[in-house]
């Protein structure tokens, strides 16, 4: 079975892999981001950390202990995984298991080695309930008005159960994005310059991940490459900065994917959410409402 990786609605070509990103100030000293380097020296260079804790993934490793063998799964990131493993030496021809964050979890023992097999996984505990009397905030630092292009169920990109309950927000690469919600950094990735609308994107996407205390977490995708002022295992309150808003992956155009999702058993799946607008009521947001970033006037 192929990894079980989640699929996002995400991100136009930025700039070729391994190409530098330049920052500068327009004449009304906005930040601009481009792939082009400026004629003047008036600008920055948006470099990459490329920090190897944030490329692992999921694997699976095998001991020999007395006269048993145990198979483990390791779980690198900062929220428990449940996972899925296939192999023809398996009671069954399969064991699935549920590994805390940050662990090597053993999930079987016998006599025989496991040789050929297949791992997949899905984010989260099976057992979470989405707490329905939150409220969220809007996940945009910048104390400015931001637009839904794409809302619950929208018919670009919002039909599938991972992205049913998502929203798209319009917004200018380098806007700054913020927690929505308090929780833990449970992955972050911020790797990938593309974009495109071929299925090939379609787990390209950069993106900050953030564990909520019912055990759902939210993503925040299309981030630009090496921009997270987070890092995993951190805690964040509702608020906080997490990265900057860019291109990455499955997209037509420039924007914050904003999901909240559950694993209902091998199986993600978004949640319905209520947002806090302008005047502090709780509303369900939908295509063209506009709300404030959480910043500061």
């Amino acid at each position: 079975m192929a990894r079980m990786l989640l699929s996002f609605c995400l991100l136009v070509l930025m700039a070729p892999v391994g190409a530098e990103i330049y920052r500068y100030k327009n004449d009304q000293g906005q930040w601009v981001f481009s792939d082009e380097k400026p004629g003047d020296d008036g600008y920055e260079e948006v470099r990459g950390r490329g920090k190897e804790t944030r490329k692992r993934e999921p694997r699976l490793t095998q001991r020999r202990e007395g006269g048993e063998h145990v198979l483990s799964a390791t779980n690198p990131w900062h929220l428990p995984i449940e996972v899925l493993v296939k192999a023809p030496a398996l009671p069954g021809e399969a064991v699935q298991a549920l590994v805390p964050a940050a662990t090597t979890t053993g999930i079987h023992r016998g006599p025989a080695r496991i040789g050929s097999r297949e791992l997949g996984w899905v984010m989260g505990d099976p057992s979470a309930e989405h707490d329905d009397d939150v409220t969220y905030a809007f996940p945009v630092s910048s104390f400015k008005s931001f637009k839904i292009s794409q809302g619950f169920n929208g018919e670009f990109s919002h039909q599938q159960r991972p992205n049913r309950h998502a929203i798209d927000v319009s917004m200018p690469v380098g806007t700054w994005l913020a927690a929505a919600r308090g929780g833990v950094v449970a992955r972050i990735k911020e790797d990938y310059h593309l974009s495109g609308t071929s299925r090939f994107f379609a787990d390209k996407a950069n993106f900050v991940a953030v564990l909520h205390q019912d055990g759902t977490y939210a993503l925040y995708a299309h981030i630009l490459p090496d921009t997270a002022v987070v890092e995993p295992g951190e805690r964040v309150e509702r608020g906080d900065r997490l990265a900057r808003s860019g291109s990455s992956g499955f997209s037509i155009g420039p924007h914050l994917h904003f999901v909240i999702r559950r694993n209902t058993g091998l199986r993600p799946e978004s949640v319905p959410f209520r947002i806090k607008n302008r005047d502090g009521r709780a509303v369900v947001p939908e295509r063209r409402m506009h709300f404030m970033g959480q910043g500061k006037p």
